[in-house]
């Protein structure tokens, strides 16, 4: 936890601002966020300059300025585990929001999107969040009425959850105008960049004695505001990130370290044109599956009394840190009924009736039956993998990372496409599954393929077409992994790729896959980036 991790900017006069960044020093001083790329910096020198003069007309009086960048982030392994304190495998990509402002005396929140499709607004921190409901965060987000969707609600949530946090100061606000270009939905958390760049902008206005590591569980849990209950990963990837690096990340506690993007090799970005909403039913899916996780997390616990005690997490479930072999390790995730109703558990488990109303409470009442085995092997996999990637690249075993990505992707499908067919898909999950398993470890246990690693499990947030995009990608030489990124139901694919193959790889993506694909998917590089930023 080093001092470059502190929050620190500066107000420039406007005019003075627009005249450095118009010269030569505009073009240095981004170096250190996007590397020497001059076409990639001059397209951020001219978007800069084009939000400071959009700030000029929507706030004419305001003379002093800053600019905060917050990139988009992908992960490269690791999706759906870190609000279970797994592994994340994070890299800032290009892609980014920049926040204008200017300090004002009040505590109001006044703040104008570059984009007409997203309406201006303000709101009062004391307002919305008077003192006396401060320190009770989970208390205040469940008696506050959003309206649903509202992209201010995110900008809200930042606000709202840092004066939470330091409910004796009376917080001061910004004028903000808002402008970038990470397309909403896509997987990328375009969302969350909006709450990490609240929480920052907030923080520098008020001079808060932060560090930006300490702000990532406070951003994670100021996103609880607009109804999910996710973790603060994408929050984690914004904040901490640094250029030309993988960030390995592990969560709770916030563990960090840095190794390099792997030389060579490249990560394309597939959208799939489908948006990833959390604000509306995939809100209801993404919510089941968090409860799934907890109750079969409380079930395994239950059932395994003589482990309770190093159990605190879902990350904790693995056969290392209980000191199992693995065959007995495989047999005791049986005791996981494979899935349950909200009745069925409260008449099977009586002594656990309380737990599930605290999860149900929490995360919403079930639709239908919850896919708790399924979903218990998908996070125990995930994290053994979230574990081996970084390791894996770094001993050149490119190969094998990038199978770990396909195999992630088993645990999220739900179908499969061969000859232009599509077949339903569900990863095994059943006992007879789980009784091989044990039976192999008891044979070979050194044997590294019957690890929980190549286990894929099913939380199934994929769709049919991100499916397809990845089985396509199975056929074209130069690729050595694919899968979704975020939280699914929509958004994109991440395609891992030589760096000799990447131009090829994406031309041939764009024929095969266009072709009676709507809406037709689109495609880029993903060009490495710094974490957030006050710029200039």
């Amino acid at each position: 936890m080093t001092g470059e991790h502190m929050i620190h900017c500066e107000f420039t006069e406007i005019d003075h601002l627009i005249e450095k960044i118009s010269f030569e020093d505009g073009i240095h001083a981004l170096k250190p966020y996007y590397g020497h790329d001059p076409a990639r910096i001059r397209r951020r020198v001219e978007f800069s300059l084009s939000i400071l003069q959009f700030f000029r007309e929507t706030f004419p009086c305001d003379e002093k300025v800053c600019l905060c960048r917050i990139p988009a982030r992908i992960n490269l392994m690791g999706v759906h585990i870190d609000h279970r304190g797994g592994w994340c495998n994070y890299v800032p990509i290009s892609r980014e929001t920049i926040f204008c402002f200017s300090p004002r005396e009040d505590d109001c929140i006044v703040v104008k999107n570059m984009s007409a499709e997203y309406p201006a607004g303000q709101f009062s921190i004391s307002n919305e969040i008077p003192f006396h409901q401060r320190g009770q965060w989970m208390n205040f987000i469940e008696n506050s009425v959003l309206e649903r969707g509202h992209w201010g609600n995110y900008l809200k949530a930042g606000a709202l959850k840092l004066q939470d946090e330091f409910k004796n100061q009376a917080l001061k606000g910004v004028n903000v105008v808002i402008g970038g270009d990470i397309p909403p939905k896509s997987g990328l958390s375009s969302s969350s960049t909006l709450v990490v760049g609240m929480v920052l902008t907030l923080s520098a206005r008020n001079c808060l004695p932060v560090k930006k590591e300490e702000l990532v569980e406070l951003c994670g849990e100021g996103e609880w505001y607009v109804g999910t209950r996710g973790g603060a990963g994408d929050h984690s990837a914004m904040l901490l990130g640094t250029l030309n690096a993988v960030t390995h990340t592990g969560f709770k506690p916030l563990t960090f370290d840095y190794f390099p993007y792997p030389s060579g090799h490249d990560v394309l970005l597939c959208s799939s044109g489908i948006e990833a909403s959390k604000a509306t039913h995939a809100r209801v899916i993404f919510n089941s599956r968090i409860a799934a996780y907890e109750i079969a997390f409380l079930l395994y616990r239950h059932e395994n009394p003589a482990y309770r005690e190093r159990l605190s997490l879902l990350r904790d479930i693995s056969p290392e840190h209980l000191e199992m072999n693995l065959s007995e390790f495989y047999t005791s995730l049986k005791k996981v009924p494979l899935s349950a109703e909200t009745q069925r558990l409260y008449r099977d488990y009586p002594s656990l009736r309380d737990e599930f109303m605290r999860i149900f409470l929490i995360y919403g009442d079930p639709p239908g039956e919850l896919p708790l085995r399924e979903v218990l092997l998908f996070g125990v996999g995930e994290c053994d993998r979230a574990k081996r990637f970084p390791r894996l690249l770094q001993e050149g075993r490119i190969a094998a990372a990038g199978e770990l990505m396909y195999i992630s992707h088993d645990g999220d499908r739900v179908s499969l496409w061969a000859g232009g067919e599509r077949q339903e898909y569900q990863s095994p999950y059943d006992d007879d599954f789980l009784d091989q398993l044990s039976r192999q470890a008891a044979v070979d246990p050194c044997n590294p393929r019957i690890s929980p690693a190549y286990m894929a499990g099913g939380y199934r947030c994929s769709l049919p077409k991100m499916d397809r995009l990845v089985d396509r990608c199975k056929e074209l030489e130069g690729v050595l992994g694919a899968g979704l990124t975020g939280a699914g139901l929509g958004g994109s694919i991440l395609v891992f790729v030589r760096s000799d193959a990447s131009t090829r790889v994406l031309t041939a993506l764009r024929e095969m896959i266009a072709r009676g694909v709507e809406p037709e998917p689109t495609m880029e590089l993903c060009r490495p980036c710094a974490g957030a930023a006050f710029l200039y």
